[in-house]
């Protein structure tokens, strides 16, 4: 028992994990050809090991070939596009369509980058490199991007940490923004980033948890209102919205039952992972039933000082 015990304990997570190599094969399970309850306790942690394997280098071969065949297609959208964007400039009243199309550009654009990380963590995880990057930027891109897409609209002259959620959000601002993909009025995003935040990580995995956390902000509001704060190692969005206690947000396919076009259940389970992957900690930091939702990420700092 304590040999079969050792080598149960000294096995690699790689293995397990799709990410061993052909050449990297675990020894087997020791003490297997035994006849007696030490060989039946063996054989049967061996074969729940060799199941959990193959399991899960199936579906990494499955995100691997879905994120690998999504590419061409992505690909052609994209030129399409393009071709389509330079040939409405030659159309008369062709004004309504341009914003159309460059949505469909940012849209595709996105789906992209995702693909292409999706595709490195089927692969090899632990290869993807990770860069100095400005999260201040990026936010700002980010927000942006859904600004034009008729999520939010940036509420003037308006800091996240002073502004008062509590109260609905007018109907005549609701207007300026257009409307988003669910036919809803944009959600007015009081946004305090600070500039020159620096993070280390991979920016398509940034990306997701950024995007992921303030499409959740914008979607499950009760009042049409939200904020984002950033600033040194810490990233704050925040809405007016009740969870119910005793639910885990973060768990995969919990969705709120009573939001109009609510999602499938995928965001922040997706924007944990990306977390875990960057080495970052997302936390539901409010009370669940407060009538707040606040989700905070920690980050570590990038010194931007001068090293002597």
């Amino acid at each position: 028992l304590s040999r079969l015990t050792a080598a149960v304990e000294s096995r690699s997570a790689g293995y397990l994990q799709g990410g061993a190599q052909p050449g990297d094969a675990e020894p087997p399970i020791p003490l297997t050809n035994l006849d007696d309850e030490v060989g039946v306790l063996a054989r049967a942690i061996a074969a729940r090991e060799e199941a959990l394997h193959r399991f899960v280098q199936r579906e990494s071969n499955f995100t691997g070939d879905v994120s690998h065949e999504l590419r061409t297609p992505l690909t052609v959208m994209q030129g399409g596009l393009e071709i389509l964007e330079v040939q409405l400039q030659r159309l008369p009243h062709a004004e309504s369509l341009a914003p159309v199309v460059q949505r469909l550009m940012r849209t595709t654009g996105r789906m992209s980058n995702t693909v292409r990380t999706l595709l490195m963590l089927a692969r090899r995880p632990e290869e993807i490199e990770f860069h100095d990057l400005d999260c201040s930027a990026l936010l700002w891109t980010i927000v942006a991007e859904m600004s034009g897409d008729g999520m939010l609209c940036l509420a003037e002259n308006a800091h996240a940490d002073t502004a008062d959620l509590s109260q609905p959000a007018s109907d005549g601002v609701g207007s300026a923004g257009g409307r988003g993909p669910e036919q809803r009025k944009p959600v007015i995003l009081q946004a305090s980033i600070a500039a020159g935040v620096l993070a280390r990580g991979q920016k398509e995995l940034v990306g997701i948890v950024f995007n992921n956390l303030l499409d959740n902000a914008c979607q499950y509001t009760e009042n049409g209102r939200a904020s984002v704060t950033l600033s040194a190692g810490e990233l704050l969005v925040r809405n007016s919205g009740h969870i119910p206690p005793g639910i885990d947000v973060f768990a995969r396919g919990v969705r709120c039952a009573h939001a109009a076009g609510s999602g499938a259940g995928l965001g922040l389970s997706l924007a944990l992972r990306a977390c875990e992957r960057l080495g970052w900690q997302l936390d539901l930091v409010s009370e669940p039933a407060g009538g707040e939702a606040v989700f905070r990420v920690l980050f570590p700092q990038i010194s931007q000082g001068v090293d002597i």
